[in-house]
């Protein structure tokens, strides 16, 4: 059996993408957003877990799972508004991004987008808009955070992968 090499004493040496893979072997999306709960005051881990279709909130301060949110079918990219009461959830196989009420950890509504693939996403720094990549269809569908309602659609390359504003 191979050893992990160490750094210092009695240290693991750090492995990214070792790591990264053992939890995509589990059937967790290694895709985790951290949001500090106002009402709770105590750092939050947000997973997604792409085999069980649900979002998984662990409290880091206590190292237990607080509780999972039911999103839509294959749930991959996160992202929170910028004032952490909502959290968007792309649901690669449903075609839709689930709406997470942060402060209940509730799912408010799932908002279909039309757009194959869609695995990642992002909001505007104002939180006035949801922005995700569809990979197959090569767009990223623009949605309004206040109604909730799909507004556009751009096109882009070949397979977006990622998006960042």
């Amino acid at each position: 059996m191979t050893q992990r090499p160490r750094l210092g004493k009695n240290r693991p040496a750090f492995r990214p993408l070792g790591d990264l893979w053992t939890v995509i072997r589990i059937g967790c999306l290694a895709l985790i957003c951290c949001l500090p709960s106002a009402a709770e005051a105590r750092p939050l881990v947000y997973v997604t877990n792409s085999l069980s279709n649900t979002v998984s909130v662990i409290d880091v301060g206590r190292g237990q799972r607080v509780t999972e949110i039911p999103v839509g079918k294959e749930p991959f990219g996160l992202a929170f508004s910028p004032d952490g009461r909502r959290a968007y959830v792309a649901n690669a196989q449903s075609r839709e991004v689930s709406v997470i009420e942060a402060s209940q950890h509730r799912l408010l509504r799932n908002i279909p987008v039309g757009s194959e693939l869609p695995v990642w996403v992002a909001v505007s720094p104002d939180g006035s808009y949801v922005y995700v990549t569809g990979e197959k269809s090569n767009d990223v569908t623009v949605i309004a955070a206040a109604s909730n309602a799909v507004v556009g659609r751009i096109p882009v390359g070949r397979r977006p992968a990622g998006i960042v504003l």
